[in-house]
């Protein structure tokens, strides 16, 4: 099993299945992106600096509450893995305790049908959450 592959560029918006008041605004890049590609401006996927041979998606959380974005986090595929690039969510009220970077890393793992896997330096939230039950492959060998 691996990776579901990305092949075109894309932009969306994700309003289901996410935490009751945000939406995902969510744009897929091909790791074959031309380089003179308008999209580089923003989403230039080579500041990522883990395998994305299978491509990356680029997710912006935003709150129907008010105006502005909530976080990023960018997921990148390689041959044989899927890894949280960089995820950066604000952490003040009315957005503590949402569940938000959880949904966003389930999202992926949905997303490419691949489990994400742990970069080597963790800390004890994201150690928990590797190892939670309700995860789709939780506790696969891969």
């Amino acid at each position: 099993m691996k990776p579901n592959k990305i092949f075109e560029f894309e932009t969306y918006t994700n309003i289901r299945r996410i935490v009751p008041g945000y939406y995902v605004d969510i744009v897929t890049v091909p790791s074959n992106l031309p380089l003179n590609h308008p999209a580089r401006r923003v989403y230039d996927d080579r500041s990522i600096e883990v395998p994305k041979t299978n491509g990356s998606i680029w997710l912006t959380i935003k709150s129907h509450f008010g105006k502005g974005h909530i976080g990023i986090a960018v997921f990148a595929a390689g041959e044989d893995s899927v890894i949280c690039e960089c995820i950066d969510i604000t952490v003040n009220n009315p957005h503590i305790r949402k569940s938000i970077s959880w949904w966003l890393y389930l999202f992926a793992e949905d997303y490419f049908n691949f489990p994400v896997v742990s970069d080597a330096d963790l800390y004890n939230e994201p150690k928990l959450f590797y190892s939670e039950q309700f995860r789709k492959f939780a506790n696969k060998q891969l």
